[in-house]
């Protein structure tokens, strides 16, 4: 029995052996985790930020992350300080790379204003509203109009119309939709533009295009321009302007163009 037992005990001593292993080990990695994960454990002492920066100040971003930085290489929280910097009004997009052994690199993408949206916010490169605290030298962007649902839409009318002005030296002043879904703009020379429900973009550059045709200088004596009828445009003149008539009645015949 005795022999019996003794050879047990000797079989089992391997598994006994490893099982203690195991135990110590586990207690030694823990305690190891927890020393790592310490404030004090390695601290961070470099934050480098990369990206171009026009509107977040410096000031503002350290004001962020004081308090979470102030902390050990393993124990600082990457996502509490990716959530704070995209929380920062000027943040599009932010992103947090750790670099051995008390560096932290982050990486930021302002917002890029495109556009003073309904004269209290901006919009920025993807057509979406952001409301920051912005110097009135923002206030020389196209103003656009119109209800938020529609601002990515607005965004990419105002790029194409613009687009098509760039060669008449005008730009696009103000872009409005209204509720009902018509369409209307102004220059940066002054003049107005009703479209109506199509979009301002195809209907005004073929209407311009159309009435270039007919004497090239015309845009900068435009005054008012309807392009609301199915066949047709209704013209207002700055004060003193004579219109090709000869032209325009050639035109005309080419395709249906003006009114006025």
């Amino acid at each position: 029995m005795k022999n019996l037992t003794t050879n047990v005990f000797e079989q089992a001593k391997p598994w006994v052996t490893a099982v203690l292993f195991l135990v110590v080990a586990t207690v030694f990695v823990w305690q190891g985790l927890g020393w790592l994960n310490k404030p004090t454990t390695m601290p961070i002492k470099y934050v480098r930020v990369s990206g171009e920066m026009k509107h977040l100040s410096q000031e503002e971003l350290s004001a962020s992350l004081s308090a979470l930085v102030d902390t050990g290489y393993f124990a600082m929280d990457a996502d509490d300080i990716v959530k704070a910097v995209k929380n920062l009004e000027w943040v599009n997009k932010a992103k947090l790379r750790r670099v051995w052994p008390d560096t932290i690199v982050l990486f930021i993408e302002e917002q890029k204003p495109m556009a003073v949206w309904n004269e209290v916010a901006l919009l920025n490169q993807a057509g979406e509203v952001f409301r920051p605290t912005f110097d009135k030298a923002l206030l020389s962007l196209p103003h656009l109009v119109g209800i938020e649902a529609e601002s990515q839409q607005m965004l990419e009318e105002l790029k194409k119309l613009n687009h098509s002005l760039a060669q008449t030296g005008f730009l696009v002043k103000t872009l409005n939709l209204a509720e009902h879904g018509s369409w209307s703009a102004e220059l940066n020379n002054g003049t107005k533009i009703k479209v109506g429900d199509e979009s301002p973009a195809q209907k005004i550059t073929k209407s311009l295009t159309l009435l270039a045709s007919v004497d090239e200088g015309f845009i900068e004596h435009l005054d008012e321009v309807d392009l609301r009828y199915p066949n047709g445009m209704a013209v207002k003149w700055v004060d003193g302007y004579q219109f090709n008539d000869v032209k325009a009645a050639q035109a005309l015949k080419k395709d249906q163009p003006t009114k006025g």
